[in-house]
């Protein structure tokens, strides 16, 4: 089963760090990992506005450290026995960010969700070009999330994909990568001692058309045609149960029991309604857009569900992906 022994979090200057970086740490420990906490800042240019900006940087590394340092105190948890290192960066952001992922080959990613995104997204730019081309799973961390989890038990929702109307190709990427999304899930919600829930949603994509359109069918034929896709559907949901209990082992199956959910309707609304009505403090899901395309992580159904979801979330790569950000 996934286990991050190597997590990276990047501190994010434009927002309070304090529930994310409380987060981490109890992940951390948890999984008995490695923590190293990134700073970026950009150098400073000539120009005046851009000096004014810079002045507001620390002067030295160590100064960083200090703001990082002095974060990690405010958690009030205790660190001594956590393997916690510091790594400042200069350039742009998530491209210094990737790189470092690259470099030292971390299994995660922990960032505090920008919270300023356009028309009223949660997540912000710099959080969207990370999701789409970190080569590592991503965690952008929602503190409404986290404060909702304080007060009743944690749940983690899998959102995966089992519809097999993909050529052969992109559907054995996406098959693997449902898999590792339901890995991470398991291995997060043992780790947090969490509910987890598993969802896929389904469509008839002609039933509109048979009850009303141009090929209009009886009402008869339109019902065996929905039942049919459902009765698929459902074999293919459990049939990646089965698997998924493969790798993670009967004992986490049991321990967890986890909640399954098959819901007919639109993705990109019935994820987030789910994930409303169970409560869910993180969803993890695949961004896969397309095979054969590198860099192109994010298609436009997943980045609809991102729009939609008021929660923290996984994002998880599918297996060969490379990033367009080099070394």
């Amino acid at each position: 089963m996934w286990t991050p022994t190597n997590i990276a979090f990047l501190f994010n200057p434009s927002v309070d760090n304090q529930q994310a970086l409380k987060q981490v740490l109890s992940t951390v420990a948890s999984n008995q990992a490695r923590l190293t906490i990134i700073s970026v800042f950009d150098p400073p240019m000539v120009s005046d506005q851009i000096t004014r900006d810079f002045a507001l940087i620390p002067e030295s590394e160590q100064s960083l450290i200090e703001v990082q340092q002095r974060a990690l105190n405010e958690t009030r948890l205790d660190c001594r026995e956590l393997d916690v290192s510091h790594r400042i960066l200069v350039g742009e952001s998530y491209i210094e960010t990737i790189r470092e992922v690259i470099r030292e080959d971390y299994d995660l990613l922990v960032k505090a969700a920008d919270n300023q995104g356009q028309l009223g997204r949660i997540f912000g730019r710099e959080d969207m070009r990370l999701l789409r081309k970190c080569p590592c799973p991503v965690w952008l961390i929602q503190p409404k999330g986290l404060k909702s989890a304080e007060a009743h038990q944690k749940t983690i929702m899998a959102a995966i994909d089992v519809s097999d109307m993909y050529k052969a190709e992109e559907l054995a990427v996406r098959h693997d990568l449902s898999l590792k999304v339901l890995e991470t899930a398991y291995s997060l919600a043992i780790a947090e001692s969490a509910e987890l829930h598993v969802v896929s949603v389904w469509s008839a994509p002609y039933e509109s058309s048979m009850r009303a359109g141009f090929i209009k069918q009886s009402e008869e034929k339109v019902n065996d045609y929905v039942a049919n896709l459902e009765r698929g559907f459902l074999k293919n949901f459990e049939t990646l149960m089965q698997e998924c209990v493969q790798r993670v082992g009967l004992d986490a199956e049991q321990y967890l029991i986890p909640k399954t959910a098959l819901i007919k309707g639109v993705a990109e609304k019935a994820i987030a309604q789910y994930a409303n009505d169970v409560n869910a403090n993180v969803v993890v899901m695949g961004t896969v857009a397309r095979t054969g395309i590198a860099g192109l992580i994010i298609g436009n159904t997943a980045e609809s569900i991102l729009d939609q979801l008021d929660q923290s979330v996984v994002a998880v790569k599918p297996q060969g992906f490379v990033s367009p950000v080099q070394l």
